[in-house]
């Protein structure tokens, strides 16, 4: 089993609540229950053990590594991700009597998706993968401020 040196990001501008409402997908696509045609739509958290949320971290910390010129062999990954910061998987499948789709890598399911929620200006900023959050988490690790307007995220940032 590889061991990794560990990265830790201190500061987090991670929201749980923004604007009285959740920063996570609501309660209406946390239902796992299949629908009438048998399809499924919907959210799950993932813990820190699982697979996802260690790669997210794994990429995460190896992005960081790089940047700070830690070009060696050994293996890096965050400890956890900023606080207030959650990683959630949107599955979806298609009706169970509907002609067989190619298998995703994930699970078996049509789409199996992972996004990163807490960003302070709510749902909607949400995260798609490591390299999509990778500009924020540089900027909460090296803009000593904490203005929020040196972030060039694409949440942050959004291209004109």
């Amino acid at each position: 089993m590889t061991e990794f040196q560990i990265i830790y990001i201190r500061r987090s501008d991670g929201q749980k609540m923004v604007a009285g409402k959740p920063n996570y997908p609501h309660n209406g696509q946390l239902n796992q229950k299949e629908q009438a045609n048998g399809s499924k739509d919907y959210y799950h958290r993932l813990d820190e053990d699982s697979t996802k949320h260690r790669d997210w971290r794994k990429k995460l910390g190896a992005m960081m590594a790089k940047r700070k010129g830690l070009l060696d062999d050994k293996g890096y990954i965050l400890a956890w991700l900023p606080e207030h910061y959650e990683l959630w998987e949107h599955i979806k499948t298609r009706p169970s009597d509907s002609s067989p789709s190619k298998s995703h890598a994930g699970g078996g399911h049509d789409r199996q998706d992972a996004y990163l929620y807490g960003h302070p200006l709510g749902t909607t900023k949400r995260f798609r993968s490591p390299k999509d959050f990778y500009h924020h988490l540089l900027w909460l690790s090296e803009d000593e401020e904490g203005n929020p307007d040196n972030c060039y995220c694409r949440a942050c940032a959004p291209p004109e």
